[in-house]
C-alpha cells in the first residue's frame, strides 16, 4: 500500500492473467489490495481479464471518482456488480465472456451517460 501512495497520477490499471495455470488463483482482492486501489485517485481505466474464479469486483469501486472505463473480460465467476454500485464518473463498461447474471445487471445499468457493450454488442 505505501507504494500505491506514490501512484496517485496513475490513469490505467489492468489486472490481467496471461498464464492458464494462474487463471484460477485470484478469487477476490484482499482487503489491503482494495484499500490500495482507493488511493489511485486519478484512475480513469480499470480492467479485469482472464480471472475465471474471480467472484467479485472491488466493493468500493463506486468511490473511484475519476474512473471512466471498466473492462471485464473472461471473468465468468463474477455474478453481480458491487452492492454500492458503479462510479458516477463511469461512461463506458465492456463485458466479454462473463456470466449471464453480470450481463443482466450491466444491461440494467446502461443509461444515456453509461455506454455498455456486452460480447461486442452495444446495449444502448
Amino acid at each position: 500500500m505505501p507504494f500505491c501512495k506514490q501512484l496517485t497520477s496513475l490513469t490505467h490499471l489492468r489486472f490481467r492473467c496471461q498464464s492458464g495455470e494462474q487463471r484460477g488463483n485470484l478469487v477476490s482482492l484482499t482487503g489491503e489490495q482494495e484499500r490500495a486501489l482507493q488511493l489511485l485517485t486519478s484512475l480513469q481505466e480499470l480492467e479485469f481479464s482472464w480471472y475465471t474464479n474471480l467472484q467479485s469486483l472491488p466493493a468500493n469501486l463506486h468511490s473511484l471518482t475519476s474512473l471512466e472505463t471498466l473492462f471485464i473480460n473472461y471473468c465468468q465467476s463474477i455474478t453481480r456488480l458491487p452492492d454500492m454500485g458503479l462510479p458516477t464518473s463511469l461512461t463506458f463498461l465492456q463485458l466479454f465472456h462473463c456470466s449471464e447474471e453480470l450481463a443482466m445487471q450491466c444491461r440494467i445499468a446502461a443509461t444515456h451517460k453509461l455506454r455498455v457493450i456486452i460480447d461486442n454488442q452495444c446495449v444502448n
